[in-house]
């Protein structure tokens, strides 16, 4: 995880823990409560970084239906 950040820069790192919190204040915490980015509260250019990091961070998925959620997210 650690060589993958170093690899994605400094903005892609930023953007990364921006999104995951978003998503964890939306709930979208398995695929089970995954949400959309419009509820995500996710602006434009969070939305276009998004569709980067899901290519090439294994945290981030998408479902088959187009929904959001940090696959390694702590459920209590």
């Amino acid at each position: 995880m650690v060589l993958l950040m170093w690899r994605m820069g400094s903005e892609a790192i930023k953007k990364s823990f921006t999104i995951l919190a978003k998503l964890a204040k939306a709930g979208a915490l398995s695929r089970e409560t995954a949400v959309s980015p419009d509820k995500a509260h996710l602006n434009w250019r969070e939305r276009e970084w998004l569709v980067y990091l899901v290519g090439g961070m294994e945290r981030i998925q998408k479902t088959e239906d187009g929904l959001y959620y940090d696959s390694l997210a702590r459920q209590e």
